[in-house]
């Protein structure tokens, strides 16, 4: 705790964000104070995290008070659902459920409560995924409906001190790999195949599974038209990233089968050291900094050798929504924009291990430099890649998640379950989704039909 208090008493004071006009006298506490209502989701260390956020808004704005909740994360969309008409003031919303939540009018547009300087402040893609033109259905233009609470590149992770052993103990050649150019697919096999085995009695994995999206994006593919309308699915570039990550597991055995995976996640398979590389995004550090006792770092995504191929990373993204409906716009306001985009609240997001700065210079610089951060915060070193990730470069760039594009994701959803007979082996994947695409397209279509 007293390290706490000394990170956040050494943080600059800033002048908070202009709030929107009109009273809201009648909604106001005896003491004049307003309460309103944050509802979020995340492990233990994400609302530790943002109960310090919010315990810090409330000392710059002593007219209002915040009551949290949280929700595990994969009941949050159904508890938020379930609330009706009767939503919190302020929110989270994921990317993947925002078309259809802007598209259905409970979200507040927040255009008139924001400057020109506040949003060129930020990233381009936080703040241009949340908008939605509702007249033509089309994301990406007209009113703005979120604020970013992150952009969230997903990258691969991996187990510094145990990659090192295993290549001192076989006196292996292959060195630690490189933190800027990503390996080809044809290499990382190579790479895994020798340091996959047996570490002092114990079986250690190369890799604990690989991203889908991470092998199609990298492989120049996706999962529909750039107009979301046609699958694509049965592109040879995408059928070729789904087989790669099958033969991980069926063919090169340097990651655990599909029944292994089930019955131990990557992430978890990670934290006992039983697989080298995994996936991770900033919000993990935090959990990688308490209960770690290894030092770990980041690497692109390895790029398939499909024509046009980049190293690609998925980004997510959740932002903070406003309920349409609430009579507290003010104070809502007020607390969205404080967590997305004063200076404060950047700073204390990337030092608590929660997210890259949503402000792009806080990322460029304080970020990358590891402004306000000792001991095991400095990790992972190669921090850098996150914010390549977000801003691209030669090697490396990051793209939306598929789900954000479409109005619902049952075709998604239906798709990965299917991919599973093609991971335990039982079909190619050309097999697969050959025989699959016309449902996946019917799917695709009904998706689209909600839209209309």
């Amino acid at each position: 705790m007293k390290k706490l208090s000394l990170l956040l008493s050494s943080l600059s004071l800033l002048t908070l964000m202009t709030s929107c006009t009109g009273s809201n006298s009648s909604l106001t506490n005896p003491d004049g104070t307003t309460t309103i209502s944050f509802f979020g989701w995340g492990s233990a260390e994400e609302q530790e995290n943002f109960q310090i956020l919010i315990d810090e808004f409330m000392k710059d704005n002593k007219d209002v008070k915040v009551v949290y909740s949280a929700a595990p994360s994969d009941s949050y969309m159904t508890t938020l659902k379930n609330k009706g008409k009767n939503l919190p003031d302020v929110f989270y919303m994921p990317d993947y459920e925002f078309m259809q939540w802007a598209d259905s009018g409970r979200l507040l547009e927040l255009d008139e409560y924001m400057n020109n300087e506040e949003i060129e402040a930020m990233w381009d893609l936080s703040t241009s995924m949340y908008r939605y033109d509702r007249d033509n259905y089309k994301l990406g233009t007209g009113s703005l409906y979120g604020l970013p609470k992150d952009l969230g590149p997903y990258a691969i992770v991996y187990n510094k001190d145990l990659l090192q052993k295993i290549i001192d103990d076989n006196k292996l050649t292959i060195g630690l790999p490189d933190k800027d150019v990503p390996m080809t697919w044809d290499q990382f096999v190579t790479y895994l195949k020798a340091i996959t085995g047996n570490v002092d009695g114990k079986k250690v994995y190369g890799i604990g599974y690989y991203e889908l999206m991470a092998a199609v994006y990298s492989n120049n593919a996706d999962f529909f038209d750039e107009n979301v309308k046609t699958q694509t699915i049965t592109d040879k570039n995408f059928i070729d990233a789904v087989q790669f990550i099958a033969d991980l597991s069926v063919k090169h055995k340097v990651a655990p089968t599909a029944d292994e995976q089930s019955s131990q996640n990557s992430f978890q398979r990670f934290l006992n050291q039983g697989c080298v590389f995994t996936f991770m995004g900033p919000w993990d550090c935090k959990q990688f900094w308490n209960d770690l006792e290894f030092e770990f770092d980041i690497v692109p995504t390895p790029v398939g050798p499909a024509e046009g191929a980049k190293s690609t990373s998925w980004v997510g993204s959740v932002a903070y929504c406003i309920a349409n409906n609430t009579k507290k716009k003010d104070a809502a306001v007020r607390l969205a924009k404080y967590l997305a985009c004063s200076e404060k609240s950047n700073k204390m997001n990337y030092q608590l291990g929660q997210a890259i700065p949503n402000i792009e210079e806080y990322a460029e610089n304080q970020y990358i430099q590891g402004e306000g951060l000792e001991g095991r915060q400095l990790m992972p070193a190669n921090r850098k890649l996150f914010v390549d990730i977000v801003r691209g470069n030669s090697y490396v760039q990051g793209k939306n998640r598929c789900r954000y594009y479409t109005y619902d994701n049952t075709c998604l959803d239906n798709l990965e379950e299917n991919l599973n007979a093609v991971y335990l082996g039982e079909k190619t994947a050309e097999e697969l989704l050959k025989g699959y695409a016309a449902k996946y397209q019917e799917e695709l279509d009904e998706s689209n039909e909600y839209l209309n």
